[in-house]
């Protein structure tokens, strides 16, 4: 059952009085709280969108970073290796 079944009046409500004014409030709400979902769903959309586009666009560049990255950590280790054979010698 939705939450807007779930919190409709079972009934045709009254026009007027503290029940009619609370159950067009709770309907206010539930319609703002719809448009916000909605929103949120687009947005979600949009960031999906955009992190593919992202991805497409940075994943080559990002990928070689890493792997220079790489290199440069295997180029430190090798240095290091010589300077302390250099220094057993």
């Amino acid at each position: 059952m939705s939450l807007e079944r779930a919190l409709a009046p079972p009934g045709p409500a009254a026009p007027g009085g503290a029940a009619g004014e609370a159950r067009a409030r709770v309907r206010g709400l539930l319609d703002e709280v719809m448009r916000l979902d909605a929103e949120v769903e687009e947005l979600s959309r949009a960031l999906e969108e955009f992190a593919r586009a992202y991805e497409r666009e940075a994943g080559p560049a990002v990928a070689e970073l890493a792997r220079a990255e790489a290199l440069v950590r295997r180029l430190q280790r090798i240095q290091d290796e010589l300077a302390r054979l250099a220094a057993e010698l």
